[in-house]
């Protein structure tokens, strides 16, 4: 019996050595356990609920909850401070345009007031806020509009993650693509 968890202990050590060794895939081997949000070609997964795009406000309020604040400018943005999410919805509409993770706070006044710190996971890895650009180049990502967004398309949606000067992850976003045939 002795000898039976000596030798589990030992294989606990080695796969533990293996994961750690495996860095960015570690968490894909295992999954971790506060990811909540997934982009799939065509559904956001949120909190187990699977939301398929284009979807609506009043959706999305169900898997979230209401939002802690909403502000009226060119678009609507509604923003959960406690989760680091806010959603960009046009003006008279009910879908929702874009979803945004703060993974680090920005000066805006629609920048949640709470820290995004899940992980998002994307098609082919994760974003969290220690990945680098070189990371999602690998996974198809480009150099996007500006020079500190990296994008890449996905099914009906745009995938987009913006770095600070320094290299940082300041955000991940997923928008939805005008005229996608299905």
């Amino acid at each position: 019996m002795r000898r039976f968890f000596s030798n589990l202990f030992l294989a606990s050590v080695i796969l533990s050595i293996v994961l750690s060794l495996a860095g960015e895939s570690s968490g894909q081997l295992l999954g971790r356990r506060n990811t909540r949000y997934e982009l799939s070609e065509n559904e956001f997964v949120c909190r187990g609920k699977k939301l398929s795009l284009p979807f609506t406000m009043d959706r999305l309020e169900e898997v979230l909850g209401p939002p802690d604040r909403s502000l009226e400018l060119a678009n609507t943005i509604h923003v959960w401070d406690r989760e680091g999410v806010f959603v960009y919805v046009g003006q008279g509409e009910t879908n929702v345009k874009q979803v945004s993770f703060s993974i680090r706070p920005e000066d805006f006044e629609f920048t949640p007031k709470k820290q995004f710190s899940s992980d998002v996971i994307i098609p082919g890895g994760r974003v969290h806020k220690g990945s680098t650009r070189e990371y999602l180049a690998k996974l198809g990502y480009e150099e996007d509009y500006v020079p500190s967004i990296v994008g890449r398309d996905a099914g009906k949606h745009r995938i987009r993650v913006e770095f600070d000067d320094t290299g940082t992850v300041l955000s991940v976003t997923f928008s939805v693509r005008e005229n996608v045939e299905e």
